[in-house]
């Protein structure tokens, strides 16, 4: 057998390296998949609701009188399944993470400010993982962010991390300030709630 012949069934007989992806559409989900699209005839599972927040052309595939609507699979022409890998990977912030990297390692503000709004406003990742994404990367309005929007003091207790004290006397600031806050207001619903109560009692 020459050479060329040896390499050609060394090519065929070794196995192919599948390729990893950040996120694998390939896998239905019950809580999040709603639909199917097929890219070059590969299958990924969707949220139509969240696709057609981040893009006109699903909303109206999705939720208007296309034919689509109506179908279980929606194959996508001209298409390939590495460009939709792509952008799914991109909507649902996945690749988000990749670039605070290099952003953070090479001072890029722009696509920095562009990721900590993202992680504000789109991200389905829980908030104590964005809190840690923000820690790492000291966004202190992604801190700050999340910090406001908690609604009572296990919501605050959830996001924080289990070794409070090393975190920045910014955020200590915050989180100080949002405590006194939820407990003020706390002890004031709890006032009103008791009112009736004591009231009652005085009268009687």
């Amino acid at each position: 057998m020459t050479e060329s012949r040896k390499r050609e069934h060394s090519d065929l007989a070794a196995p192919r390296e599948t390729k990893k992806y950040i996120r694998d559409f390939g896998v239905f989900d019950e809580t999040t998949s709603d639909g199917v699209l097929v890219a070059s005839g590969r299958k990924f599972h969707v949220s139509k609701h969240h696709l057609a927040s981040h893009s006109d052309f699903f909303k109206s595939m999705f939720f208007k009188e296309f034919d689509e609507s109506t179908k279980d699979e929606i194959v996508l022409e001209n298409v390939e399944a590495e460009e939709l890998q792509k952008f799914l990977e991109t909507i649902n912030g996945e690749l988000c993470i990749d670039v605070l990297r290099l952003s953070d390692m090479w001072c890029a503000t722009t696509p920095m400010n562009a990721c900590e709004r993202f992680l504000m406003r789109d991200s389905k990742k829980s908030r104590k993982d964005i809190f840690s994404i923000a820690r790492g990367y000291n966004l202190q309005k992604l801190k700050d962010d999340l910090i406001s929007k908690a609604n009572n003091h296990a919501e605050l207790q959830s996001i924080l991390p289990n070794d409070v004290m090393s975190l920045d006397h910014a955020t200590m600031g915050a989180i100080l300030k949002k405590f006194s806050a939820l407990t003020t207001s706390h002890s004031r619903n709890q006032h009103a709630a008791d009112a009736p109560a004591a009231l009652n009692a005085q009268q009687n």
